[in-house]
């Protein structure tokens, strides 16, 4: 608008400026407009006639000549020009240095003449340049640096009726950090594609002033890998966002309406932009026939939006292929054509989902091939199969559709199960029935009623049976009584079995598991318990001064053997002799009149004079040796190994069990070594406890404690 309006007050200036020594001029403008039909190069020669002051001139008009060219420097007198109007001539080349010295001009028109290109130096210094016209020329290439951030002031650009074939992103060289509109017109050229040979960078901004015109080009689709060309890090739809604020007019251009554009039509649809300046920005179809003049953007249905596929995109010869972006999948449809294999290579393209048709050929087997996997939906009716390659049938998706009608397989292997039956059609295929096939039956039912059941198979070459109604006796198979008792005798040889090895190879733990769930106890039960005299059922050793083998005692152990049938009489030797008494004495006495002493190990017992004591007389140095079975070991944690591998303690453990609370089987193995019998005084004592102090302790071990043997302070109950 702001051209046109130069131009027309610029000639109606004309008719009546004055002729001053021949040259037209009023003062500030110059008007050679149609003056000049004779000459063909404007050089400073052309103006010195006019007696001019240059410095005053802002304004020269040159348009409707036959100027084929500019000498260098015809305008280096004018520094003080704004306006520049050259329209309407012959000229073919823009010397870089033509408008060199102009630095203050404002609107400079080309438009109507027969340049080729815009070089780079063209435009250099412009700092003040408006408008641009340069509109029904031949020029089919801008170079990349016309522009530069220097054209702050640049509003409107206008390459208009040129023969410009790609959309290189020059007009984004512009600054963008402006508040009013930048318009740039490249209407009415041959742009048929996007392209960036100048590898320019998206580096937009906020508020996106630069409107680029590419209307009535040659654009025959647009996609996201348009966009990508600027900004490889885009995914589909970030593309199609970043594509807005290009404020890109491409309506009017002849589109071919196929998969290529369904995305963005999908997305302009599903936005706020369905409605947002309809009329403005139709994007109509040329391609094909029958959509032609139609609204791509805003009225074709999705399923219209199809890419039919050549051989050149790998679509096999005589076959039809073609994208469906609305189903996400591809096409390929070779129905018919005398195949006797699966097509060995097939079109790659976004949508990698395929529905394969090979009905009506001649192939005999299922195939691996490399495209197995991508197939949904594979038809293969009418064909020669007779087996179905287990392998194969793996390779597929499992919710893929299978059909198989009509061809000449007679068994089906279990693999289909992968498969629901309502996505695999194998009616009309000479079926056999056989006695393994039972689980068809389930593999059916599992439809919705109303669903086709009616898949039969053929038994002794001569009856036909639906699949649902076989049963083992219609087939003749082996009774079923057998198989119950075979099953049954299978279930108890193996039991057996195990049974067998777990005796053999864990003896000790067979006769615990004997005498806990049957009460049997084994023939080697120890002599210890045929012994008379013995008063306590249970001594019990441990070291009193490490203070987590005294909790574990008192709050686990006793509890828990508290609970044990039958009850058991314990006398624990700290507790139960009395102040003055000649300890040693007491506690052999009372270690002979005991069925069992149990010992818990721990680092210190060793340190502990009367523990030591009680572990050497336990293990027969005051008593006899034969009494096998009346010292039970417990090991309190694993830190005792270390006391377990030196004398004497490595000599005493060396033939005996030693337990852990933390065995499997623990306290049953403990049970099974007590006493069958409790011993049958029955006494309740109330019987002394310790007394502890806990102010200071190192590790497990209590230090400065008032810890005395003979204490009499009750803590415990005795067990009975």
């Amino acid at each position: 608008m702001t051209v046109v309006t130069f131009v027309i007050l610029t000639l109606f200036v004309g008719l009546f400026l004055p002729l001053t020594n021949g040259c037209p001029f009023n003062g500030s403008t110059v008007n050679l407009s149609s003056r000049l039909s004779n000459t063909s190069e404007i050089s400073e020669s052309v103006f010195t006639f006019c007696n001019l002051s240059y410095g005053s001139i802002t304004t020269i008009i040159l348009s409707y000549n036959n100027i084929k060219t500019i000498a260098a420097g015809a305008f280096k007198e004018f520094f003080n020009l704004e306006n520049l109007d050259l329209s309407y001539n012959l000229l073919e080349v823009i010397d870089n240095n033509t408008f060199q010295t102009l630095r203050k001009l404002k609107t400079l028109d080309l438009s109507y003449n027969s340049l080729t290109n815009i070089t780079r130096g063209t435009l250099d210094n412009k700092v003040y340049l408006v408008s641009l016209n340069v509109s029904h020329n031949k020029i089919s290439y801008v170079d990349s640096n016309v522009f530069s951030v220097d054209h702050i002031n640049l509003r409107e650009a206008n390459f208009d009726w040129n023969e410009i074939s790609t959309f290189e992103p020059w007009p984004y060289s512009l600054p963008s950090d402006i508040n009013e509109d930048r318009n740039v017109y490249i209407r009415h050229n041959n742009i048929s594609r996007f392209t960036n040979y100048m590898n320019w960078t998206y580096n937009l901004k906020l508020p996106f002033k630069i409107y680029v015109y590419l209307d009535y080009n040659q654009l025959k689709t647009i996609s996201s890998n348009d966009i990508q060309l600027y900004n490889q890090n885009l995914t589909d739809i970030e593309s199609f966002s970043e594509f807005l604020t290009y404020r890109l007019n491409v309506s009017n251009n002849p589109y071919v309406c196929d998969g290529r554009i369904y995305f963005w039509a999908f997305l302009v649809r599903n936005s706020f932009l369905k409605w947002n300046r309809v009329e403005s920005y139709r994007y109509r179809c040329n391609l094909p026939k029958d959509l032609e003049g139609e609204d791509w953007l805003h009225d074709v249905p999705y399923s219209r939006l199809v890419t039919n596929l050549t051989e050149a995109d790998g679509c096999p010869s005589r076959c039809f292929c073609q994208t469906r972006p609305y189903l996400n999948y591809t096409l390929v449809d070779c129905g018919g054509l005398g195949l006797v294999r699966f097509p060995p290579i097939l079109p790659r393209t976004k949508y990698p989902h395929l529905v394969l048709n090979l009905s009506y050929n001649a192939i005999q087997q299922l195939e691996e091939t490399y495209y197995s996997n991508n197939i949904v939906q594979l038809y293969l009716a009418n064909n020669k199969i007779q087996t179905l390659n287990e392998s194969v049938l793996m390779l597929f998706d499992n919710n893929i559709y299978l059909d198989l009608q009509n061809n000449q397989i007679t068994r089906i292997p279990k693999s289909i199960l992968r498969f629901e039956y309502k996505n695999v059609s194998a009616g009309g295929n000479p079926l056999k029935c056989y006695c393994e096939m039972t689980w068809m039956i389930g593999w059916i039912k599992k439809v919705v009623v109303g669903t086709n059941q009616d898949l039969s198979c053929t038994a002794d070459d001569t009856n036909v049976h639906k699949i649902v109604d076989v049963t083992p006796s219609i087939l003749k198979c082996t009774h079923e009584d057998w198989i119950i008792i075979g099953a049954v005798l299978g279930v108890v040889v193996v039991t057996i079995v195990i049974v067998g090895l777990f005796v053999k190879k864990c003896p000790y733990e067979t006769k615990v598991m004997l005498f806990k769930i049957f009460k049997i106890h084994p023939r080697d039960k120890y002599k210890v318990d045929k012994q008379v005299g013995n008063i306590h059922d249970i001594y019990i050793v441990f070291d009193e001064k490490t203070i987590e083998v005294l909790k574990w005692a008192r709050d686990i152990f006793l509890v828990k053997l508290r609970r044990i049938k039958p009850q058991y009489e314990v006398f624990n030797p700290h507790q139960h002799v009395k102040p003055g008494e000649n300890t040693l004495g007491e506690l052999a006495k009372n270690l002979e009149q005991s069925k069992r002493v149990i010992i818990i190990l721990t680092e210190e017992i060793a340190k502990n004079e009367h523990r030591e004591f009680e572990c050497n007389f336990a293990e027969g140095e005051y008593c006899e040796k034969s009494l096998e079975g009346k010292v039970i070991y417990i090991k309190f944690n694993s830190k005792v190994d270390k006391l377990l591998q030196e004398e004497p303690w490595k000599t005493r453990v060396s033939s005996k069990k030693v337990f852990s609370p933390d065995d499997r089987l623990f306290w049953s193995k403990l049970r099974y070594e007590l006493p069958r019998i409790k011993n049958g005084s029955n006494r309740v004592h109330r019987f002394p406890d310790i007394r502890i102090e806990t102010t200071v302790t190192t590790g497990t071990r209590i230090q400065n404690a008032a810890f005395d043997t003979l204490s009499t302070t009750p803590v415990f109950d005795y067990i009975s």
